[in-house]
């Protein structure tokens, strides 16, 4: 999945709806779940439990990373039902709303290797017992 930010001749009072936001991070992040990934990590930040995700200006932060587009949200998983989920028109309409009218960059792509890094980031865990 890649987004891209471009606002080159929109209405200044649409430039909003040209912007990637975390919003929208977070909701493809939760359709990846959805459609039954085991691991999903943007741009090369592993996305856990406790990732936050986040707008800082005109960039994304991701697990404290300040990152600056293209963003590309990689999900490991089976391979039909991410895909049935991503094309599923109920998924993630405003998306692809912005994207067929607004020329929001936004595709979702198959490919046989995937990689997400490991979590690298630190682990306040309070209630926890190992099994």
């Amino acid at each position: 999945l890649d987004a891209d930010r471009s606002a080159g001749g929109i209405a200044p009072s649409d430039v909003d709806r040209v912007i990637w936001h975390a919003t929208d991070h977070s909701d493809s992040i939760n359709a990846a779940w959805r459609g039954g990934a085991v691991a999903v990590g943007v741009n090369g930040e592993r996305v856990v439990g406790s990732t936050s995700v986040y707008c800082v200006g005109s960039r994304i932060m991701v697990n404290g990373t300040l990152m600056s587009p293209p963003f590309a949200v990689a999900a490991i998983g089976p391979q039909d039902r991410l895909m049935a989920t991503f094309d599923d028109p109920t998924q993630l309409g405003d998306l692809k709303q912005r994207r067929d009218i607004y020329g929001l960059g936004f595709r979702v792509t198959r490919t046989d290797v995937v990689r997400v890094a490991a979590y690298s980031g630190a682990l306040n865990i309070r209630n926890a017992r190992p099994q």
